[in-house]
């Protein structure tokens, strides 16, 4: 019975762990002096590359919780946007880690279409 117990406390801290976004890596070198910004929520800010770069490499990145509700972005979206939150700055692929943007918020952003 004990071991069930503690495998079930284990379960929840990796589940509470991954949902507070502990695994997200931010960006190290983020050059904000290229970037403007985009975008701004309460809890993050989103910047758009000054000048695009243009990604003509096919790379697709699921986006969102479920299979249900997730979309893709790719390498266009990684190069030109970073986002904002709690004194870092993120690329799309780990932001989506931290799970607060969800692709319908990608859509009202502008950032991605349906």
């Amino acid at each position: 019975m004990k071991k069930i117990v503690l495998l079930i406390i284990i379960i929840l801290v990796v589940v509470l762990i991954k949902t507070w976004g502990f695994w997200a890596t931010p960006i190290e070198n983020p050059e904000v002096d290229m970037f403007e910004e985009y975008y701004v929520d309460d809890d993050f800010t989103v910047y758009i590359r000054s000048e695009l770069v243009e990604y003509w490499e096919m790379v697709g990145y699921g986006f969102g919780k479920r299979f249900a509700t997730q979309c893709m972005v790719g390498g266009y979206e990684d190069a030109n946007y970073m986002f904002y939150y709690k004194d870092k700055y993120y690329d799309i692929v780990e932001i989506n880690k931290i799970n607060i943007v969800s692709c319908e918020d990608l859509y009202k952003m502008g950032m991605i279409y349906e």
